[in-house]
């Protein structure tokens, strides 16, 4: 760089010398550097400058009309796709039978405008392409050119420029990493314009680790030590040459340890989260406003919504009525959303579902852009709250709104352009439109790949920097396959390795072998040289050698970062305070606390209540028992289900329960019903009074329902023809065998045939197998029949217990006679029986002394709704 710095040093006194580099990045870097280069205090802003920008000053094309932007160029291939799907005139670029679905092609083919007429006037790409392909790009070509001719606009690709009056002394720098400088260089060889490159590559060699992780451990506490030296942190710069592999793990790195990275990293406009919202709008309106779409947008914190509890609401109603959506059918328009809030009553919501779904149709149907513009505003207005949107979030979001001003100027200039939906091209607009957030001062720079090139810092890292993320590829035609254009021409790959070479007074380049993007390889160049350097040193900061110094094999660990120091506060103020109340060690004893919890888990004489689900709950373990049973919290549910096995569990009751009911003293239930009429009442009483599924959804469940239930019919039938039902979803509540204790539950059905005694359970989810209520080694699994068996019998007699599988229609014997072999004898049921009874005895000594210590962890904390509340897997760890 020794070139470049006496050039900018020797000429930056004369006042008309212009220094011009192949991006923003370098020139804006080299008009700091030249202020410390000289000892100047300011210089002229323009006279360190891009490559871009030096084109368009000092080079003319057609001046005489008016250059077409990224937005006429999209304007017009909407436009032509759409007359294309109507009437096809391209055969080959998008196939007839696909050409309805244009929409997904306009990017594409916009970005090919540009270039089209080099490729059709170079010889070795004609005589390489198909009849049919080379047909189509001319038909383009032609309508493009009619276009262009018709409102007085000029392709700047398609104009042979010609060099202007230049009357300064201009220096281009690194020529050889500019891609279209040999389109000008015989224009800058006749002008006053010298050119300088970096010369000969510093030999430096590459650092390889064995993954992304260690290697940007490396480099940050390389950074570290030297801010801790004194370095400036403007004598620093990093840039990525992975950024998929490593952008978010060096931004953890940087919060880890505290260094003020600055990150350059430009990314589609449509990427940020929050210029997200209105293609979030566009999802609901296009899925008929599904529970799923208006959760994703209503529960998205980056959106300052006005009314953010109305919205929530609502995706929260939509998700408990199973998915709900809009529909067509034919021609007819199906709003569920006002038919189901409607006949909920809930007028608040409906108003707000309306006001919401009318603005979203509004905007996704607007006729053109300066309607979709004027509707975009008044939804900000009426619909969010600007002011707590933070800095850089408005300024993403306002940019996203930017891009409707400069569509609607160019609808403006144009006519008889059809395009069917300005939403639509809004969205691929801000898709083409790259966003890098404004830099911060007194920062770290970081960079990608190629955007940097031409930067000289005092210290340059170059992390990720393998093989394939320094190849660097720009074909004159990269829209063409690979059998008319291989992309071998354009290769800058050795050119910008060079570059970065001497990029830094320390140049630091290096890679691992793996990262998030994948394996990787050292660069080519490197390997030829043998310069590739495996990175040996165990490298030991504060974070490695912390777990040391808890173990006592260090006693200290130098500097402490200060992720580390707000950890180590965050951890005296919370358990490192001394605890009035730790559940998870400490019985509650006698306590208000306690006492309070003993009121919710006993029955209105005082006596603690016991069920088959609290019982199997506290079996599994007490201190999500504590918080379902004795505090009633539950983790809140935003998943959306389509489907829910027990709320069609509860529906199949009550039709069971009607049926048994209305022919409890009739032998032959078949012969006394009309099963199709009860069937239909309990269907349409579903639909009035509970959350339905989606139509084709509750179709189907209603279809399984129904040939559930008359199969029942006919095994009842047979099972117990001669049968008498005593107790149909009774609740059972009797005094324990411990004192202060009382059992209670609901038994589906109790019935009598002769002397026989049955206890039935319907079960579309049965347990198979005796397993499923004891496992092989004694333990009880499933309370359920147990605890019934103990009812039943205090309250009856002992009688057998069955399950009634609706899935697969029969009967399953557990226990005692019937149809069928039994799971258990007698003597093994009483053992269950037996070891039921100590896990109540135990279970209401648990609750009369407060103890809800967890079980150690165990393969079922993985699916409890409790996990984010009990620390019991970090106790004993």
């Amino acid at each position: 760089m020794r070139r470049v710095i006496d050039t900018i040093r020797d000429k930056l006194c004369e006042p008309d010398a212009v220094f011009v580099f192949p991006s923003e990045v370098a020139a804006s870097f080299w008009r700091r550097r030249s202020l410390s280069l000289t000892n100047r205090r300011s210089v002229r802003y323009e006279r360190f400058i891009s490559w871009d920008t030096y084109k368009e000053r000092f080079f003319d094309a057609f001046q005489d009309a008016t250059p077409v932007n990224r937005q006429v160029r999209l304007l017009f291939m909407a436009d032509l796709l759409r007359k294309n799907a109507e009437n096809p005139f391209l055969s080959a670029i998008i196939l007839p039978e696909i050409r309805k679905t244009w929409r997904p092609f306009v990017r594409y083919f916009a970005r090919t405008l540009p270039i089209l007429d080099g490729m059709l006037h170079d010889g070795s790409i004609q005589s390489a392409l198909s009849i049919d392909l080379r047909s189509d790009y001319l038909e383009i070509r032609k309508r493009y050119g009619d276009f262009l001719k018709n409102h007085d606009l000029y392709e700047p690709g398609y104009e042979s420029p010609t060099g202007g009056t230049i009357s300064a002394i201009h220096t281009v720098f690194f020529p050889t990493v500019i891609q279209d400088f040999a389109e000008f260089k015989s224009l800058i060889r006749a002008s006053n314009v010298s050119v300088v490159d970096v010369g000969s590559p510093v030999s430096r060699p590459i650092l390889r680790f064995a993954n992304a992780k260690l290697e940007l451990r490396w480099m940050c506490v390389s950074i570290m030590e030297l801010l801790r030296s004194g370095a400036d942190p403007g004598d620093i710069a990093v840039t990525l040459a992975d950024l998929a592999g490593y952008e978010d793990e060096l931004r953890e790195h940087a919060r880890r340890y505290d260094l003020p990275f600055d990150f350059h990293l430009g990314k589609s406009l449509s990427n940020h989260p929050e210029a997200r919202l209105y293609p979030l709008l566009s999802a609901c309106f296009d899925s008929g406003f599904s529970a799923r779409t208006l959760k994703e947008l209503f529960l998205n914190r980056t959106f300052p919504w006005r009314d953010s509890d109305l919205g929530i609401q609502l995706a929260k109603f939509g998700i408990e009525h199973h998915g709900l959506q809009n529909f067509t059918s034919g021609n007819d328009y199906h709003d569920l959303w006002q038919a189901r809030l409607s006949s909920h009553g809930t007028t608040r919501l409906l108003a707000f579902y309306k006001r919401f779904s009318q603005a979203a149709r509004r905007i996704v149907r607007s006729r053109n852009m300066k309607e979709l513009r004027r509707r975009i505003l008044a939804f900000s207005a009426e619909w969010l709250d600007s002011a707590r949107f933070s800095t850089q979030a408005l300024r993403i979001y306002s940019a996203a709104l930017d891009e409707l001003p400069k569509l609607e100027e160019s609808e403006d200039t144009l006519k008889n352009i059809d395009y069917e939906s300005p939403f639509s091209l809004w969205q691929m607009s801000l898709a083409d439109r790259v966003y890098v957030q404004p830099s911060s001062l007194g920062g770290i720079p970081v960079y990608p790949y190629r955007v940097s090139a031409g930067i000289y810092p005092k210290y340059h890292f170059l992390p990720g920097a393998s093989h394939d993320t320094t190849t660097v590829r720009s074909p004159p035609y990269p829209f063409l396959p690979v059998t008319v254009d291989d992309g071998t021409k354009g290769d800058y790959s050795g050119a910008f390795l060079s570059l970065y070479r001497s990029s830094g007074e320390t140049v630091m380049m290096s890679f691992g072998d793996e990262s998030s993007s994948g394996p990787h390889l050292p660069p080519g160049d490197y390997v030829a040289q043998d310069s590739v350097e495996t990175h040996q040193t165990v490298q030991l900061d504060s974070y490695a050698l912390e777990p040391a110094l808890w173990s006592g094999h260090k006693r200290e660990v130098g500097l402490v970062y200060p992720s580390q120091l707000h950890g180590s506060a965050y951890c005296e103020s919370t358990f490192g305070v001394p605890r009035e109340l730790d559940i998870t060690g400490t019985p509650l004893g006698v306590s208000e606390l306690n006492s309070r919890i003993m009121q919710r888990l006993s029955a209105e004489n005082g006596e603690i209540l016991i069920t088959p689900s609290s019982a199997q709950s506290w079996a599994e373990c007490p201190f999500a028992y504590l918080f379902v049973f004795g505090l009633g919290l539950a983790e809140v549910d935003y998943d959306v289900r389509y489907y829910d096995p027990r709320e069609v569990g509860i529906l199949t009751h009550r039709i069971l329960s009607r049926i048994i009911g209305d022919t409890a003293d009739v032998n032959v239930l078949e012969e006394h019903i009309d099963l199709s009429r009860m069937l239909y009442e309990e269907f349409s009483k579903w639909e009035r009074t509970m959350p339905v599924f989606l139509p084709i959804q509750w179709s189907a469940v209603k279809q399984r329902v129904e040939e559930q239930i008359r199969t029942f019919v006919n095994v009842d039938t047979n099972e117990f023809a001669d049968s008498c039902t005593l107790g149909l979803e009774e609740r059972i509540e009797i005094a324990s065998f411990i004192s202060g204790v009382r059992l209670a539950g609901r038994v589906d059905r109790i019935v009598k045939s002769g002397e026989d005694l049955s206890v039935i359970d319907y079960k579309a989810r049965v347990l198979k197998k005796r397993s499923g209520i004891v496992s092989k080694d004694g333990d009880v699994r499933s309370y359920q029949l147990p605890i019934y068996s103990l009812l039943v019998e205090r309250h009856y007699d002992r009688g057998a217990l069955l399950y009634y599988d609706l899935n697969e229609g029969r009967y399953l014997v557990a226990y005692g006679r019937g149809p069928g072999k039994p799971w258990f004898e007698e003597h093994e049921w009483q053992n269950v029986l037996s070891s039921v009874g100590k896990t109540i005895e135990k279970m209401a000594q648990s609750i009369r002394g407060g103890s809800y210590r967890a079980p150690a962890p165990r393969g079922s904390c993985n699916s409890c709704e409790m996990r984010s509340v009990c620390r019991e897997k970090y106790v004993h760890a």
